[in-house]
């Protein structure tokens, strides 16, 4: 709606991010790094803990897409199903083409022996298959002792599977897998994502911007100062304060945006949150 009145091929700034567009700021990068390495040593589970908003699942995304294949995702969006239920999902994942093979009524055992030749067909293909469980703060301690535990099991008897399981959540989910003592002694890896620094928020919006043609000065520097104060560097905050300020600057016909119009949006925001 607003686009052709800042010049712009295209909307700048958009929940639906490709992993191929991540910004990459310097908690990004450093979980990346982490999530690689558990990864490519087949570490162990790894935990990945930061704020909704800060681009968790994007990151598993991300690291998935960079292995050109090697790493096929598994990503599991559903962390209140039963174990019964996770399992037929992840076993269907797993078996790709033959994921509509019924698995109705199978027992968990039979789940988890599918699971395993699932993984080891992907294996001999040269693949490394990605199980996530995406808000994994939401998860039971039934899907965690019914599910994640026998699926590491898995890969203690001897016969060379070769996956990993990266469980997505909240900053609590570190709290709820310290309460499975056995669980928690295996998770191989802790990455942590926060939200942008000051001078990363000013960059991701002025990138952004370019990136559909956009003038980089379009939000003032105080503009960009209340954006980062507001938002916290939540990316996803960010994202929706801005896109909101550039249909209110198309509506006023104004030249920039800046700390005025983000004031006036935050207020209305918040005020509709707390209706």
């Amino acid at each position: 709606m607003y686009e052709s009145f800042w010049n712009l091929s295209g909307k700048p700034f958009t929940h639906r991010c490709e992993p191929s567009s991540a910004y990459p700021g310097r908690s990004f990068q450093a979980a990346m790094l982490r999530l690689r390495f558990a990864i490519d040593n087949q570490s162990g589970p790894v935990a990945v803990a930061g704020p909704s908003g800060v681009g968790k699942s994007l990151l598993v995304r991300r690291l998935t897409m960079d292995s050109q294949g090697r790493n096929p995702l598994v990503h599991m969006l559903f962390p209140c199903l039963t174990p019964t239920e996770m399992l037929r999902m992840i076993v269907a994942e797993l078996r790709g083409r033959d994921r509509h093979a019924s698995v109705a009524g199978l027992s968990t055992d039979s789940l988890l022996y599918l699971a395993e030749v699932a993984i080891a067909e992907q294996n001999q293909q040269q693949r490394i298959p990605v199980i996530c469980l995406d808000d994994a703060h939401l998860l039971s301690s039934e899907v965690l002792q019914q599910v994640v535990q026998p699926l590491l099991n898995l890969a203690d008897r001897g016969t060379d599977l070769s996956f990993s399981i990266v469980l997505c959540g909240q900053p609590v989910v570190l709290t709820q897998l310290s309460r499975q003592s056995t669980l928690n002694e295996r998770i191989a890896m802790i990455a942590v994502l926060d939200g942008f620094s000051r001078n990363e928020t000013e960059d991701f919006l002025v990138t952004a911007l370019q990136n559909v043609g956009g003038a980089p000065a379009i939000f003032t520097p105080d503009a960009i100062e209340r954006l980062f104060q507001l938002s916290g560097g939540n990316p996803r905050r960010i994202v929706r304060l801005a896109d909101m300020a550039l249909l209110v600057g198309f509506a006023e016909q104004l030249d920039v945006i800046t700390s005025d119009e983000i004031d006036s949006l935050s207020v209305e925001l918040l005020s509709r949150n707390a209706a």
